[in-house]
């Protein structure tokens, strides 16, 4: 889930609506909420996409729609990650490498 604060935006001045990432705490807090309600996982599989499939339908999230429609076979959850991982690192590479130069 995506919330909002009001923040400083870079090169825009002014205060503006920010998304930020759900903490492991609310997430933590959501899971626990969602094993109290007595509904089985499949149950809450099924409310979450429906509820992702009407928010992506609304036309506000392109991306998102884009990356769904595109989506590969999950594949060998060892390569997914594997693969995902890599990512991660190379991005903190990254990062690191242009904080230092």
């Amino acid at each position: 889930m995506v919330q909002q604060f009001i923040g400083p935006v870079p090169g825009r001045g002014a205060a503006q609506p920010v998304p930020r990432c759900r903490t492991a705490a609310d997430s933590y807090a959501a899971a626990e909420r969602a094993e109290e309600s007595g509904h089985g996982e499949e149950q809450r599989r099924a409310a979450r996409a429906d509820h992702l499939a009407k928010t992506v339908g609304t036309g506000r999230y392109p991306r998102v729609a884009r990356a769904l429609a595109n989506r590969a076979p999950a594949g060998d959850q060892d390569e997914v990650f594997a693969r995902l991982i890599g990512r991660v690192l190379d991005a903190c590479a990254v990062r690191a490498g242009s904080a230092e130069g």
